[in-house]
C-alpha cells in the first residue's frame, strides 16, 4: 500500500504542476491528500520536487479508483483555472485507470462536486 500511495501523490503532484504554475490552493490539496494518508509534509515535498513518470494504476479497487478521479479533478479544478494540459493529463490518466476519459469533461465543471455523488455516478465510466 506504501508504494500505491506515493504512486497517487506523484501523479497527483504532476497534475498540479502541468500548467507550469503550482497554486497554493492545489498545494493545500495535495497536502490535505498527503496527511489523510499519513505522510509527513517533507515526503510530499520530495515527490513534488522530483516526480517520476506515472505508471499504471490496474490495481486499484473500484472505491480506489472512483476516490483517485475524483481527487485528480480536484486538483485539477483547485486553482479556479482548467488548463488543456491539465484535462489532457487527467484523460491520460482515467485512461490508465480502465475509465472513459470523458468522465473528465463531465466533472470537470460540475458546481458542487462531492464524492458521494461521483462514487455513484462514476461507476457508469468505467470500462
Amino acid at each position: 500500500m506504501e508504494g500505491l500511495i506515493k504512486k497517487k501523490l506523484n501523479a497527483l503532484a504532476h497534475i498540479a504542476k502541468i500548467d507550469g504554475h503550482f497554486a497554493d490552493s492545489e498545494k493545500d490539496v495535495l497536502y490535505d491528500i498527503a496527511r489523510k494518508y499519513g505522510k509527513e509534509d517533507h515526503e510530499l515535498l520530495a515527490i513534488i520536487e522530483n516526480p517520476e513518470p506515472v505508471g499504471e494504476f490496474h490495481e486499484l479497487t473500484e472505491y480506489h479508483k472512483l476516490e483517485f478521479m475524483y481527487v485528480a479533478i480536484k486538483i485539477m479544478r483547485a486553482d479556479g483555472l482548467i488548463y488543456d494540459s491539465e484535462v489532457e493529463f487527467c484523460k491520460n490518466l482515467a485512461r490508465k485507470m480502465g475509465f472513459n476519459p470523458d468522465i473528465v469533461d463531465e466533472y470537470s465543471t460540475v458546481e458542487d462536486l462531492n464524492f458521494e455523488l461521483f462514487q455513484v455516478e462514476g461507476k457508469a465510466y468505467l470500462l
